[in-house]
């Protein structure tokens, strides 16, 4: 067979060097092909991704379908038909946040690790734990006394139930909080003596330090009395109200009382009203004798009413019970 050198005369357009090129499969030395019109690459191996591929590849083959963008700790995420990247937030400790079937997105505050429990008896300046994202208060006001009585050999005596105290729910921010928060806890009702009506609960406040609004839970109403009778009835007294919670609750009202000596010589005080968080004290019965009322129980409860019945006696009211505050702190740290 003719070389190239013995034929290169008669050969139009020659380029390269060395042996001429048969039709099946011949071998090439970094030949340079320029644009085939037609060609299978399957068996092709050394293609340069970052200039050899163009377009994007579906995610049916393993790709992503989109030209996309790093973000330094940003997010991969599908929408469905392509990859997509949700670009890294410079705050850190912040949460993802699903988009359910749209796209998520970080949170607007880092997410809580750590939750407390504060419980408040006395007054005192409140200061929140560092890292407080926000808090949620409860705030209940003093619950009353029930009345107290008298009664002779002929007649009977009753008090009525003191009223529970009233009861605030509210959230506040950080920046709502401030720094400190003023707590007032309000006593409840002393126990009267016999023959003397029940004493009221006081209020509870909370004033916080930055904007927030000042909240105030009233205490209950003492309970009312009935001295040396013969037949009747008294109602129980109020409970106390509550102002600027998200969620404010009037306390319970105390119970009522009756009396009837002529037909059973006897007499029946009434319970006292229950807070939010606690029960008041029972109701008493009284045959001929006496029987002091019962203190409410818990935070904030009313005091039940005395009973006295066919005796030179007296009974005093059940005290009420102070109120308190409690604050549940949501903490990120």
């Amino acid at each position: 067979m003719a070389t190239n050198n013995a034929v290169n005369t008669t050969l139009s357009g020659q380029t390269g060097t060395g042996s001429f090129v048969g039709s099946t499969s011949p071998t090439l030395v970094t030949p340079a092909l320029g644009t085939p019109a037609s060609g299978t690459l399957t068996n092709c191996t050394g293609l340069p991704l970052s200039s050899g591929v163009t377009g994007q590849l579906p995610l049916a083959n393993g790709g992503l379908n989109a030209n996309l963008t790093a973000s330094n700790g940003g997010i991969f995420y599908s929408t469905g038909s392509a990859g997509a990247i949700l670009s890294g937030t410079a705050t850190a400790g912040l949460a993802l946040l699903s988009g359910a079937s749209t796209t998520p997105s970080w949170s607007t505050s880092p997410p809580i690790t750590q939750v407390n429990n504060v419980v408040i008896t006395s007054t005192q300046t409140y200061t929140p734990t560092s890292g407080m994202v926000f808090v949620e208060v409860t705030l209940v006001g003093g619950g009353a006394s029930g009345g107290g009585c008298t009664s002779t050999s002929s007649s009977c005596g009753i008090g009525s139930g003191g009223g529970a105290g009233g009861t605030c729910y509210k959230r506040y921010t950080a920046v709502q909080l401030g720094a400190t928060a003023a707590v007032v806890i309000g006593t409840g009702g002393s126990s009267p003596a016999g023959g003397s009506a029940g004493n009221n609960g006081l209020a509870s406040t909370f004033t916080p330090a930055g904007a927030g609004a000042v909240l105030t839970a009233n205490g209950g109403t003492g309970g009312l009395n009935t001295n040396a009778g013969t037949t009747g009835t008294l109602a129980g007294s109020a409970g106390g109200s509550a102002t600027n919670g998200d969620t404010n609750v009037t306390g319970s009202a105390g119970g009522y009382a009756w009396l009837n000596f002529a037909v059973l010589a006897g007499s029946f005080g009434g319970f006292g009203g229950s807070s939010e968080i606690a029960e008041g004290g029972a109701n008493v019965i009284s045959g001929i004798a006496s029987v002091n009322g019962l203190a409410g129980a818990g935070y904030g409860a009313g005091g039940s009413g005395g009973a006295c019945a066919g005796n030179a006696g007296s009974a005093t009211g059940g005290a009420g019970s102070a109120g308190v505050c409690i604050i549940t702190e949501f903490i990120s740290k």
